[in-house]
Protein backbone atom coordinates (compact mmCIF):
# COMPACT_ATOMS: atom_id res chain seq x y z
CA UNK A 1 0.00 0.00 0.00
CA UNK A 2 2.86 2.27 1.03
CA UNK A 3 4.92 1.27 -1.83
CA UNK A 4 1.18 2.64 -4.87
CA UNK A 5 0.77 5.44 -2.62
CA UNK A 6 4.68 6.42 -3.55
CA UNK A 7 3.93 6.10 -6.98
CA UNK A 8 0.59 7.83 -7.04
CA UNK A 9 2.45 10.95 -5.72
CA UNK A 10 5.49 10.75 -8.05
CA UNK A 11 3.36 10.34 -10.86
CA UNK A 12 1.19 13.39 -9.85
CA UNK A 13 4.16 15.45 -9.36
CA UNK A 14 6.15 14.46 -12.40
CA UNK A 15 3.01 13.71 -15.20
CA UNK A 16 0.47 16.31 -14.16
CA UNK A 17 1.86 18.90 -14.94
CA UNK A 18 2.36 17.76 -18.35
CA UNK A 19 -1.30 16.51 -18.77
CA UNK A 20 -3.00 20.04 -19.33
CA UNK A 21 -4.12 20.69 -16.10
CA UNK A 22 -3.79 23.32 -14.10
CA UNK A 23 -1.99 22.86 -10.98
CA UNK A 24 -1.56 25.97 -7.93
CA UNK A 25 1.69 28.01 -9.19
CA UNK A 26 3.63 29.64 -5.88
CA UNK A 27 3.17 33.03 -6.13
CA UNK A 28 6.39 34.64 -6.00
CA UNK A 29 7.09 38.04 -4.40
CA UNK A 30 8.69 41.04 -6.63
CA UNK A 31 11.04 42.84 -4.56
CA UNK A 32 10.32 46.96 -4.12
CA UNK A 33 13.14 48.94 -3.05
CA UNK A 34 12.32 51.85 -0.45
CA UNK A 35 14.29 54.26 1.07
CA UNK A 36 13.79 54.36 4.81
CA UNK A 37 14.92 56.75 7.46
CA UNK A 38 16.80 55.51 9.69
CA UNK A 39 17.61 56.85 13.52
CA UNK A 40 21.47 55.87 12.41
CA UNK A 41 21.16 55.66 8.23
CA UNK A 42 19.80 56.03 5.58
CA UNK A 43 19.72 52.99 3.94
CA UNK A 44 17.54 50.94 0.97
CA UNK A 45 15.76 48.52 2.36
CA UNK A 46 14.81 45.23 0.22
CA UNK A 47 10.73 44.46 1.08
CA UNK A 48 8.70 41.89 -0.68
CA UNK A 49 5.40 42.35 -1.93
CA UNK A 50 3.26 40.54 -3.98
CA UNK A 51 2.10 43.55 -6.22
CA UNK A 52 4.12 44.58 -9.42
CA UNK A 53 6.13 47.36 -8.36
CA UNK A 54 9.37 49.17 -10.59
CA UNK A 55 12.61 48.63 -9.12
CA UNK A 56 14.63 52.03 -7.73
CA UNK A 57 15.29 54.89 -10.16
CA UNK A 58 18.62 55.05 -12.16
CA UNK A 59 17.83 58.97 -12.81
CA UNK A 60 20.75 60.89 -12.67
CA UNK A 61 18.46 64.21 -11.57
CA UNK A 62 16.82 61.67 -8.84
CA UNK A 63 20.51 60.84 -7.72
CA UNK A 64 22.18 63.87 -7.13
CA UNK A 65 23.41 65.11 -4.15
CA UNK A 66 22.10 68.55 -2.22
CA UNK A 67 24.11 71.43 -2.40
CA UNK A 68 25.44 70.68 0.94
CA UNK A 69 26.39 67.24 0.31
CA UNK A 70 28.27 68.11 -2.93
CA UNK A 71 30.22 71.12 -0.47
CA UNK A 72 30.88 68.52 2.11
CA UNK A 73 32.74 66.36 -0.65
CA UNK A 74 35.00 69.12 -2.17
CA UNK A 75 35.76 70.09 1.73
CA UNK A 76 36.69 66.39 2.72
CA UNK A 77 38.61 66.01 -0.53
CA UNK A 78 40.70 69.76 0.29
CA UNK A 79 41.25 68.80 3.56
CA UNK A 80 43.71 65.68 1.99
CA UNK A 81 45.70 68.43 0.32
CA UNK A 82 45.19 71.27 3.07
CA UNK A 83 43.97 71.56 6.45
CA UNK A 84 43.19 75.37 5.79
CA UNK A 85 39.57 74.42 4.80
CA UNK A 86 38.46 73.67 8.94
CA UNK A 87 37.03 77.22 9.18
CA UNK A 88 34.54 75.77 5.94
CA UNK A 89 33.99 73.03 8.21
CA UNK A 90 32.25 74.96 10.57
CA UNK A 91 30.55 76.97 8.01
CA UNK A 92 28.98 74.57 7.20
CA UNK A 93 28.22 73.19 10.35
CA UNK A 94 25.93 76.40 11.00
CA UNK A 95 23.77 75.34 7.88
CA UNK A 96 22.97 71.86 8.69
CA UNK A 97 20.64 70.79 12.03
CA UNK A 98 21.67 67.83 13.80
CA UNK A 99 18.72 65.53 13.16
CA UNK A 100 20.85 65.56 9.29
CA UNK A 101 23.37 62.91 9.09
CA UNK A 102 25.91 65.06 7.41
CA UNK A 103 25.68 66.77 10.16
CA UNK A 104 27.81 64.52 12.08
CA UNK A 105 30.23 63.54 9.19
CA UNK A 106 30.94 67.61 9.14
CA UNK A 107 31.57 67.23 13.09
CA UNK A 108 33.61 64.66 12.82
CA UNK A 109 35.83 66.59 9.75
CA UNK A 110 36.08 69.40 12.86
CA UNK A 111 37.34 67.01 15.16
CA UNK A 112 40.05 66.22 12.59
CA UNK A 113 40.75 69.74 12.63
CA UNK A 114 41.37 69.65 16.45
CA UNK A 115 43.60 66.95 16.01
CA UNK A 116 45.32 68.46 13.45
CA UNK A 117 45.94 71.45 15.61
CA UNK A 118 46.15 69.26 18.71
CA UNK A 119 43.55 70.74 20.42
CA UNK A 120 42.80 67.32 21.50
CA UNK A 121 40.34 68.13 24.79
CA UNK A 122 38.20 69.98 21.80
CA UNK A 123 38.28 67.00 19.50
CA UNK A 124 37.31 64.45 22.50
CA UNK A 125 34.55 66.41 23.48
CA UNK A 126 32.73 66.21 19.74
CA UNK A 127 34.02 63.01 19.14
CA UNK A 128 31.98 61.97 22.45
CA UNK A 129 28.87 64.04 21.17
CA UNK A 130 28.97 61.87 17.67
CA UNK A 131 29.28 58.48 19.44
CA UNK A 132 25.85 59.66 21.82
CA UNK A 133 23.97 61.04 18.92
CA UNK A 134 22.00 58.08 17.67
CA UNK A 135 21.51 59.82 14.45
CA UNK A 136 25.37 58.61 14.01
CA UNK A 137 25.54 55.81 10.75
CA UNK A 138 27.42 52.84 11.63
CA UNK A 139 30.55 53.76 8.93
CA UNK A 140 31.26 57.23 11.13
CA UNK A 141 30.29 55.25 14.47
CA UNK A 142 33.75 52.98 13.80
CA UNK A 143 35.89 55.97 12.64
CA UNK A 144 34.42 58.14 15.83
CA UNK A 145 35.44 54.79 18.14
CA UNK A 146 38.70 54.31 16.70
CA UNK A 147 39.59 58.13 16.59
CA UNK A 148 38.30 58.98 20.14
CA UNK A 149 40.66 55.79 21.19
CA UNK A 150 43.54 57.56 19.28
CA UNK A 151 42.95 60.62 21.18
CA UNK A 152 43.15 59.23 24.87
CA UNK A 153 46.58 57.23 23.18
CA UNK A 154 47.72 60.50 22.65
CA UNK A 155 46.57 62.59 26.11
CA UNK A 156 48.11 59.32 27.56
CA UNK A 157 45.43 58.00 29.00
CA UNK A 158 45.63 54.60 27.47
CA UNK A 159 42.70 52.64 29.78
CA UNK A 160 39.68 54.68 28.43
CA UNK A 161 41.86 54.33 24.53
CA UNK A 162 41.46 50.23 25.31
CA UNK A 163 37.59 51.00 26.33
CA UNK A 164 36.81 52.89 22.62
CA UNK A 165 39.08 50.18 20.96
CA UNK A 166 37.23 47.14 23.27
CA UNK A 167 33.82 48.87 22.28
CA UNK A 168 34.66 48.76 18.25
CA UNK A 169 35.96 45.45 18.43
CA UNK A 170 33.01 44.52 20.49
CA UNK A 171 30.38 46.30 17.77
CA UNK A 172 31.97 45.85 14.71
CA UNK A 173 33.98 42.41 15.11
CA UNK A 174 34.84 42.88 11.28
CA UNK A 175 35.48 46.35 11.10
CA UNK A 176 37.97 47.59 8.32
CA UNK A 177 39.27 50.08 11.44
CA UNK A 178 40.37 47.29 13.60
CA UNK A 179 43.97 47.33 12.78
CA UNK A 180 44.04 50.76 13.81
CA UNK A 181 42.26 50.04 17.15
CA UNK A 182 45.75 50.63 19.62
CA UNK A 183 48.10 52.65 21.06
CA UNK A 184 50.33 51.40 18.97
CA UNK A 185 49.86 52.71 15.58
CA UNK A 186 49.89 56.54 17.71
CA UNK A 187 53.66 55.76 18.77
Amino acid sequence: MKISLLLFTFALLVFLPFSGCVTPTKIKPVVRYQVRKMPSDTTLKRTEVVENITPPTTNPEVLKKSPLEEKFLLLQQEFDRNASVCPDFVDLLKLLKNDDPLYWEVLFMICECYIIRENYDQARKRLESVLVNSGTNNGLRQKALVRLGQVYCVINQPEDAQRYFIQLKKEFPTSLYLPLANCDVIN
